[in-house]
Parts: structure tokens; C-alpha cells; sequence
């Protein structure tokens, strides 16, 4: 991934993809459809730009203004790799599994409690 300039991912229809924080933890910056999860981890402008589906002349502008401005393309590639790094980590998605877990049991916990 790192001989990449921009990464596209043009889909109609998407869940939550790990092409995109791979992607991104690699430094590319990313053009994606807005459909599914793209724009939870695409922020547009700021680590890419997020396009609306079907919209090929939006798509094309968006890829070219990355790859015509270099600087711009290396820092949506940056900000989205700390992007990458910060919330879709796995120790950071560990974390947030166990807290939803541990809430929930908390909750339960509380419902039990109040029924006795």
C-alpha cells in the first residue's frame, strides 16, 4: 500500500470495510462513496473525501484534485493515519468492546436488582 497515492473505494453499497483503515493507517489518503461506514472513517476534507454514490464526475474530481496536489494528498494521508491509529486501533476497539460489554452487564446488573 505504501506505492499508492490515493485509495477509491466507489462502492453503491458498503458495510464498515478494513480496506479503509488499512488504507488509512498506511498514510494513503481515500476517496469513498458516502454509503455504509465509509464516512464514519473518512472524514471529508480532512482525511479524504467522501463522494455521493453514483456520482462519477464527483468521484473523478475528488481523485484528481488529490492526485494534482501532492501536499494536500500527503496531509489527508497523515491525519488519516492518526485517524486510523487513534480510533480504530485494536487496542482502542478492545476497549470499546469490553466497556460496551461491562455496561451492559452493568444495566443487567441494575435491572436484576431493582426486580428483587
Amino acid at each position: 500500500m505504501s506505492i499508492i497515492d490515493v485509495s477509491v473505494l466507489p462502492s453503491l453499497s458498503e458495510g464498515f470495510t478494513n480496506t479503509v483503515i488499512e488504507s488509512m493507517a498506511a498514510g494513503n489518503p481515500f476517496v469513498v462513496t458516502d454509503v455504509g461506514g465509509n464516512s464514519e472513517a473518512v472524514v471529508h476534507g480532512k482525511t479524504g473525501f467522501v463522494v455521493p454514490p453514483k456520482n462519477s464526475d464527483k468521484l473523478a474530481e475528488a481523485i484528481s484534485i488529490l492526485l494534482h496536489n501532492q501536499k494536500l494528498a500527503k496531509t489527508m494521508g497523515e491525519a488519516g493515519r492518526k485517524r486510523a491509529e487513534q480510533i480504530f486501533s485494536i487496542e482502542t476497539m478492545i476497549d470499546k468492546i469490553e466497556n460496551l460489554y461491562i455496561s451492559i452487564l452493568n444495566k443487567k446488573n441494575y435491572t436484576m436488582n431493582k426486580i428483587h
